[in-house]
């Protein structure tokens, strides 16, 4: 065996195998990454209460002034509520990400929120390193920020799977696509580019067109589009979650091989 094939570094997963394996457990985890992610949608029901009272107040006659007070506590209110609401929805997200990574069919949704919980900050801690860093990079010339965000891409599955956060985290993903950059971009980029082909005819055909400085009006076919990217977004999230796994776990075995 020559030097040459010694050094050659071993070949990445291909995207046909990436989707072969993301397939393969998108069944056992579709549903409960689907209830994790509509999780949210129960915490913004004070929210909506809350918008409703707020309508009902200014619609009031203000007598003495006290419509005017109630519409301040109201929106203070209303303003706590949708902190939790965001708070909710990104441990959801963390959660999403739990349910693909244990690919359990017995995992219960409380458990997986709880976990998901507990790692949130290390998730937020991590996730402000990589914007600072990226943004940095941005300031300089926007190809090394691009790709810096390449670099980082794994870092989720540094704090999920390996314990790590913050620089640490930065540090490994880093290591892992070291030598798979381009590799790692083409896995990333082609299926975003199928994914803004669907989302760009659909707004071809459903979005009215805008006209620059004229506000654009929410038609019936704004809605529909609204309507279909977010069913859209559901159903192809636990599967691009399993794929970005399946991504990190090739690349984890080929370094752990280096070692």
């Amino acid at each position: 065996m020559s030097e040459t094939t010694i050094n050659q570094p071993a070949k990445m997963i291909s995207i046909k195998e990436l989707f072969k394996l993301s397939l393969a457990v998108y069944p056992t985890v579709f549903w409960k990454t689907i209830k994790m992610l509509l999780l949210p949608l129960v915490a913004f029901i004070p929210v909506g209460i809350l918008a409703i009272l707020i309508v009902l107040v200014e619609d009031a006659s203000p007598a003495a002034g006290m419509s005017n007070f109630l519409y301040v506590i109201l929106g203070l209110l209303g303003t706590v509520a949708t902190i939790f609401f965001l708070i909710v929805m990104y441990i959801a997200q963390i959660g999403a990400m739990i349910i693909v990574q244990k690919n359990d069919p017995q995992i219960l949704i409380k458990d997986t929120f709880l976990l998901a919980k507990s790692k949130a900050w290390k998730f937020l801690t991590t996730s402000l390193w990589a914007g600072l860093f990226v943004f940095l990079w941005m300031l300089l010339l926007i190809i090394p920020g691009l790709v810096m965000m390449v670099y980082y891409t794994f870092i989720a599955w540094m704090v999920l799977e390996e314990g790590l956060s913050g620089k640490a985290a930065l540090k490994r993903s880093k290591g892992l696509v070291k030598d798979y950059w381009w590799a790692v971009f083409w896995r990333i980029v082609l299926p975003a580019i199928v994914i803004g082909i669907v989302f760009g005819t659909l707004g071809a055909k459903l979005l009215p067109p805008t006209t620059p400085g004229v506000p654009t009006p929410y038609t019936p076919g704004r809605a529909a589009y609204d309507f279909l990217t977010q069913i859209i977004s559901w159903v192809i999230t636990p599967f691009f979650v399993a794929y970005s796994y399946n991504m990190y776990k090739s690349l984890k075995a080929i370094k752990d091989k280096q070692i």
